[in-house]
């Protein structure tokens, strides 16, 4: 059939493969050889304002380079060769499937853990330093005031011991208070006790205790905890614990939950 199409125009025709037909598009005329009959598959492309020229299937790439004698796609002739596929790269789109994607594929800004102005702990938890001078009760309705779980900071263990050692610069109160029960030191968040006597007392239970040398020392009248900081000169440089009376002046440690 094909040598037969070749025959009835008094020329050479393309080879054009069989599976190929319905994509076959005849070169116009004037461009570099005389113009064939059109396949039977593009007939149906005829009057129509669309470029002959261009393939039926739109996801098919352009052919390349003008017309030729050979008549394959990858040819030249007077209209020149060039690349399958050149021009710009497409321009990219967000995952529409992760909502923290953005067209510029920059990564999303991550929430801090605490707000400006605190500090994140090692027991995830923030962690305030309110340097205003006041008593223990005072101090403890003021971090009470932040919000929601907030509180005096209740100290359960050495890695947030070394954190407040490394932060604090002044003398400030902690949670801790055995005004219930002479020498009997508890969390006063959750009732807790960690502490049962003086200076030569014992832990409670195997809890966690961080009590400076010869403290504490004031019997019924030093109710309340304050921690130390490093200028304090002791030679526990993790701000170790002191009783002192409640109604003395001293800033506040606050703690409270991540954002």
């Amino acid at each position: 059939m094909l040598a037969g199409l070749g025959a009835a125009t008094g020329g050479s025709a393309a080879c054009v493969p069989r599976n190929d037909l319905d994509d076959y598009a005849p070169v116009p005329a004037g461009a570099g050889g005389a113009s064939s009959p059109a396949a039977p598959g593009a007939a149906a492309a005829a009057g129509s304002s669309a470029d002959p020229s261009l393939p039926d299937d739109p996801g098919s790439p352009p052919a390349e380079g003008g017309s030729g004698s050979g008549g394959s796609t990858a040819g030249s002739g007077s209209g020149g060769s060039g690349a399958a596929g050149d021009g710009p790269s497409p321009t990219p789109f967000p995952d529409a499937g992760n909502p923290s994607s953005d067209p510029d594929g920059a990564p999303p800004t991550p929430t801090p853990a605490c707000a400006e102005g605190e500090l994140e702990g090692p027991d995830e938890s923030c962690f305030f330093l309110d340097a205003r001078t006041q008593s223990f009760f005072a101090a403890r309705s003021a971090c009470q005031a932040r919000g929601g779980g907030w509180d005096l900071a209740s100290v359960r263990s050495a890695d947030v011991s070394a954190f407040l050692g490394d932060a604090l610069t002044f003398e400030a109160w902690l949670l801790a208070s055995d005004v219930g029960s002479e020498g009997n030191w508890v969390w006063l968040d959750d009732g807790s006790p960690f502490w049962q006597g003086g200076a030569n007392g014992t832990p409670v239970a195997g809890a966690y205790s961080n009590w400076n040398v010869t403290e504490p020392n004031g019997g019924n009248t030093t109710n309340c905890m304050r921690a130390l900081p490093r200028s304090a000169g002791s030679a526990n440089p993790d701000a170790p614990w002191a009783d002192i009376a409640c109604a003395e002046l001293r800033a506040g440690i606050c703690q409270g939950p991540l954002q």
